[in-house]
């Protein structure tokens, strides 16, 4: 809202005022870009006009700052900004100790990149573009993490493609190729010591024939 912590009303109300002229939706044609913007600050006003939810917020800058963390500042849900989120994150899980890291932890942080309400916005806005480099980025993340733990991302991914039948039909083939790899690592020794012990009968009957 670019207003101090101890604004008042009406220094909020102006502010809100001021961006929501400069952001909303009808000024841009309808603009989904600007809708996102404009959702973000009427957020802000909404909170920052009700005295609970101001409180409550201030207490938790409050937190943030005591604890030496990074205030949080959201960007709106445009598919430029979940994108980049989703390029960030998955850079750095491409760089973790594969030994060390918690992979159901790594797999809801990955499954939260494409949440409900960041589908319902990359659907909102239809870049196919954007949509398909998200799955791409995801399925690079993705070989960090064993089979049992995609269920969550495989989840999310098949709702950010539905509706696109080549983007579903790439999913769902990424997933049923990591099933079988899986199966057979499984299974590889099984079928490995069957082999040779049909070999070992097949000899053995052959040199007593």
């Amino acid at each position: 809202m670019g207003v101090p912590p101890n604004a008042s009303l009406s220094d909020i109300k102006r502010g809100f005022r001021h961006l929501a002229q400069r952001y909303h939706p009808d000024k841009h044609g309808g603009s989904k870009h600007a809708e996102a913007w404009y959702r973000e600050v009427y957020e802000a006003y909404t909170t920052l006009t009700d005295p609970a939810l101001r409180e409550v917020y201030h207490q938790q800058r409050w937190l943030q700052q005591s604890l030496g963390r990074p205030l949080d500042n959201p960007l709106p849900l445009t598919p430029e900004n979940i994108l980049a989120e989703v390029e960030s994150t998955c850079q750095q899980a491409k760089n973790l100790d594969q030994f060390r890291m918690d992979q159901k932890g790594l797999g809801s942080q990955l499954a939260q990149l494409i949440s409900e309400d960041k589908i319902e916005a990359l659907r909102a806005f239809g870049d196919e573009s954007i949509n398909y480099r998200i799955v791409y980025c995801m399925q690079d993340a993705l070989v960090r993490l064993d089979f049992p733990y995609l269920g969550a991302v495989q989840t999310q991914l098949l709702k950010l493609s539905a509706g696109n039948i080549p983007m579903k039909a790439l999913v769902k083939g990424y997933f049923e190729k990591r099933r079988r790899q899986h199966w057979w690592i499984k299974n590889q020794w099984w079928i490995v010591l069957a082999i040779t012990a049909a070999l070992c009968a097949m000899v053995f009957t052959i040199t007593n024939y």
